[in-house]
């Protein structure tokens, strides 16, 4: 019996932990959007994140925003559960 039981609390295990990472990725980019709409002047309905970092076995705390023409580099912060601007906001040239 525990031969059977084992595997799946292993899998429960896991399958948890990676619910528990994609929530805290979640959370981590709304925090990373309020600070972005504010740093670019844009608003957070034009912004487009992406993680720079992390993935499914561990979560992210660097990420790219661009939106309105420009884009920037932030770092979340562990200890303060705040996104820090980690780059000179830069301007996008628009193609042509």
């Amino acid at each position: 019996m525990n031969t059977k039981i084992c595997p799946f609390l292993l899998l429960l295990f896991f399958t948890g932990a990676c619910a528990g990472i994609a929530e805290r990725n979640q959370q981590r980019i709304e925090i990373v959007l309020a600070r972005a709409t504010f740093d670019l002047d844009c608003p957070k309905r034009e912004l487009k994140v992406t993680s720079l970092d992390g993935g499914p076995e561990y979560p992210a705390s660097m990420f790219g925003v661009s939106g309105c023409n420009q884009r920037a580099t932030y770092l979340y912060d562990l200890n303060s559960g705040t996104a820090l601007l980690n780059s000179p906001k830069e301007i996008k040239s628009e193609e042509l």
